[in-house]
């Protein structure tokens, strides 16, 4: 009895040290790692903080913590959390000097001691980049004619928004007497373009928070064209199975696209592009597959006025059936 009670003590006292090592892991990771070193400030204007510094080399690095501190502020504020040596920190006051500091983390979650601060003032010293890719195209779709202009959105850090100017002439001048629309948006619907056949001349600037404003875009143009009136086949008559489709001639069109439907919603069968001619009247002949006899067809006209073939005008839809 006594070596067996002998054996369950050893066997209960071996247990219990495991146990214990799993309590107190030797391995468990409680050092944090070194502190980020290096920092410095790349750039500070136009509300925009760039900083750098050098990347962390201890084996279980796991990402950076940048804290920024400002006079309104008494406490640091963590601001953003990166695998990368760098951060960019926008939308930022010209007035206001920033302070920054950050700190490494490892993947057990241990946070270092805080890098040197660093601080800056982003003060406004450039106006924006022009705006590009600037495009007009006009439209008179359900008789309201309007031109939509748009362009790729600015990235500057303290874009404040845009201003549109135009007129009937070109170059158009980026002066008060040809301001248009403020927006803070990447395109402006223009809705006073009347009379139709008027051709109107744009430029677009972008704005600082400062009031700084970028040179003009590069100039872009266009107009709103009458809706095309169609002639042949009238609107329920009968035609032919390869049916000629004519509409008058619409002055300030490029070209035209003629649309071949199954139904009035805008199926479409058929489609074709027609360049524009000094002509009284257009016509096309329609090549598409083969209409079934007996059957109602719609049809449409839409006019062009940009090389981009973006449709201006669009008629009604008009209707034919086929008798042979």
């Amino acid at each position: 009895m006594i070596k067996i009670a002998t054996i369950l003590l050893i066997v209960s006292f071996f247990l219990s040290a495991c146990e214990r090592q799993e309590l107190i892991d030797p391995n468990s990771d409680v050092i944090p790692p070194y502190p980020p070193s290096g920092l410095v400030v790349q750039s500070a204007r136009d509300g925009e903080v760039n900083l750098e510094w050098q990347p962390n080399t201890d084996p279980d690095f796991f990402a950076y913590i940048v804290y920024r501190m400002e006079p309104s502020i008494p406490d640091a504020v963590p601001v953003d959390t990166t695998l990368k040596p760098y951060f960019v920190d926008k939308f930022l006051s010209y007035d206001t000097t920033y302070r920054y500091f950050l700190t490494a983390l490892d993947e057990a979650e241990n946070e270092s001691l805080p890098s040197d601060t660093v601080s800056a003032t982003p003060v406004n010293e450039n106006p924006p980049e022009r705006p590009t890719s600037f495009y007009a195209f006009g439209s008179n779709i359900d008789g309201v004619p309007t031109i939509r202009l748009e362009w790729a959105p600015n990235r500057d850090a303290d874009l404040a928004g845009y201003r549109l100017y135009r007129s009937r002439n070109q170059p158009v001048e980026a002066v008060p007497g040809n301001l248009y629309s403020e927006t803070d948006f990447s395109f402006v619907v223009d809705s006073m373009v009347a009379p139709t056949g008027t051709r109107w001349y744009y430029v677009v600037t972008a704005v600082d928070r400062g009031g700084m404003e970028s040179r003009a875009s590069r100039g872009a143009s266009d107009l709103v064209t009458d809706i095309p009136e169609l002639l042949s086949p009238p609107d329920g008559a009968g035609a032919p199975s390869w049916p000629f489709l004519s509409w008058k001639t619409v002055s300030g069109a490029i070209g035209y696209i003629v649309f071949v439907l199954e139904n009035p919603a805008g199926s479409e069968l058929w489609k074709a592009r027609v360049s524009a001619a000094d002509t009284e009247n257009m016509v096309i002949q329609y090549t598409g597959p083969p209409m079934t006899i007996g059957r109602r067809y719609w049809w449409r006209v839409a006019t062009v006025t940009t090389e981009e073939g973006i449709p201006n005008a669009l008629s009604p839809v008009r209707s034919f059936q086929v008798e042979r």
